[in-house]
């Protein structure tokens, strides 16, 4: 019989070594550390799976996956009942591919609007802490109620989710309450392509006969100049992909992903300002500069590929939904950047959607009227520290949808 030292050598030794680096590599890229720190731990593992004894980088293996675990329960219980300090909103904490996580039901405390998210140094003076209530149906989608053969289906991005605001002011409640429309929202955070997808996927597998309204923001849905990055970079998206495809399971690496995040910007902010603060009326108001290139722009384009054939004919609609920076330009303490009106993004909707016999509504008559009207009792249509309109902005937007939905039934 063969001594077992028979079976030792330099290639089972390789393999083992090998296994354990990629065991504290995996473990650490999970924690949620930017590309930089990563790379250093990484080279670091590498060394010590070179010149390091085996039985001492299993103990260090085991060491790490203690820690994390120590950690994890630690965060869990820290974070318990707050909605987790790893998330200012309900959108980061249960999106995924497209929509959200199915059947929640949760009431979120929200520190702030998505400005200070974007830019940590953003004035406190805009802040708005708010307490929402947060529902999705069996479908991942932001309504009260699982799909029971509404007749109108209403696509859009943030706006129509309700972003930032209470379950009973998102738009397709505010419709049904207060206009009678029965509508059902199919909305995510994605882009023009995917809402006209997701009309088609609805009418195929739940309701033929569907119709529907797209919502169509000035802001990020066309493509144009903008400020910065408004997206995280490759790694970093790799990274919130793998959490969302295991779901909520990790806070310690979530949290450290926007602990770590949140310090660059603060250490190295960027040379333009990626949030502009302004006074409007008595209170400061921040704007998102992306936002305001697009507002400004000479020419917006709208990328629909082939998403466009088959949803045309089940669409009624399209609003334009304006940035804030648009709605508050006449009311700005200082003079704003020239703006054209109407909106290019406005003309390029019609472009697209008016051969085919649907109307293009520009929300931003209303919003500006409705903006003016309600400074006077120092109240607004936009939140003042957030990107996204609130429950005033989006009643103006139901009172427009109504109207549109009542006078074409009437005819």
């Amino acid at each position: 019989m063969p001594h077992p030292e028979a079976f030792a050598g330099p290639i089972p030794t390789f393999f083992t070594r090998f296994n354990l680096f990629l065991a504290l590599a995996g473990l650490f890229w999970l924690v949620g550390f930017p590309l930089a720190i990563d790379v250093v731990a990484f080279a670091l593992f590498a060394l010590l799976a070179a010149r390091a004894a085996t039985p001492r980088l299993r103990l260090l293996l085991g060491a790490i996956v203690l820690s994390l675990a120590l950690c994890e329960v630690a965060t869990r219980f820290l974070l318990r009942g707050a909605g987790s300090a790893a998330y200012y909103r309900p959108h980061e904490k249960h999106e995924r591919v497209r929509g959200y996580e199915r059947d929640v039901d949760e009431t979120f405390s929200m520190p702030h609007g998505d400005l200070a998210a974007i830019d940590p140094l953003v004035s406190h003076t805009i802040r708005q802490p708010r307490v929402v209530h947060f529902e999705t149906d069996n479908r991942g989608y932001r309504n009260d109620s699982d799909y029971a053969g509404a007749p109108l289906a209403l696509a859009g991005d943030s706006f129509l989710v309700g972003t930032g605001n209470d379950q009973k002011d998102i738009l397709v409640n505010v419709l049904r309450r207060e206009h009678g429309v029965d509508a059902y929202s199919i909305a995510s955070a994605t882009g023009p392509r995917d809402y006209l997808n997701a009309i088609k996927m609805f009418e195929a597998n739940a309701a033929p006969s569907i119709h529907a309204m797209v919502f169509v923001f000035e802001g990020n849905d066309f493509r144009g100049p903008g400020r910065g990055l408004t997206r995280p970079s490759t790694y970093d998206q790799l990274k919130v992909r793998s959490w969302n495809a295991v779901g909520a399971v990790f806070g310690l690496g979530r949290l450290v992903f926007n602990g770590t995040r949140l310090l660059g910007r603060i250490l190295f902010p960027p040379v333009n300002a990626a949030v502009e603060i302004y006074r409007v009326g008595r209170h400061d108001m921040g704007f998102y500069g992306s936002y305001i290139d697009k507002a400004t722009a000479n020419s917006l384009e709208i990328e629909l590929g082939s998403a466009l054939p088959g949803a045309v004919d089940h669409v009624e609609a399209v609003f334009f939904v304006p940035t804030k920076y648009r709605v508050y330009h006449s009311l700005l303490d200082a003079p704003g950047r020239r703006l054209r009106v109407p909106s290019p993004g406005h003309a390029t909707l019609e472009q697209v959607f008016l051969p085919y016999g649907i109307p293009v509504i520009d929300l931003t008559p209303a919003l500006i009227e409705g903006a003016h009207s309600l400074l006077e009792r120092e109240e607004y249509v936009f939140w003042r520290d957030d990107t996204h309109w609130n429950a005033h902005g989006i009643r103006i937007a139901a009172r427009e949808v109504a109207a549109f939905v009542h006078a074409s039934t009437s005819r």
